[in-house]
């Protein structure tokens, strides 16, 4: 979970702060958004890891009581 979710949040919260006053751009779009737009990926992949680390081996059973017939 602390993958997920902190990894995350502590990125996107220190590059805010961090390139907030920040005038330089890429291809005519503000690093900031490129920055924000780049986690996008980045925290999908930590989920595709945290998946593979913790939940890969899972039994995900369906119940019948609830499976649609």
């Amino acid at each position: 979970m602390l993958i997920v979710l902190g990894i995350p949040l502590v990125a996107l919260t220190a590059g805010v702060l961090f390139l907030a006053g920040s005038t330089a751009t890429i291809f005519s779009v503000p690093v900031l958004f490129v920055f924000v737009f780049a986690l996008f990926p980045i925290t999908s992949a930590l989920m595709a890891i945290a998946w593979r680390l913790y939940d890969r081996d899972a039994d995900y059973e369906e119940d019948s009581a609830t499976a649609p017939s």
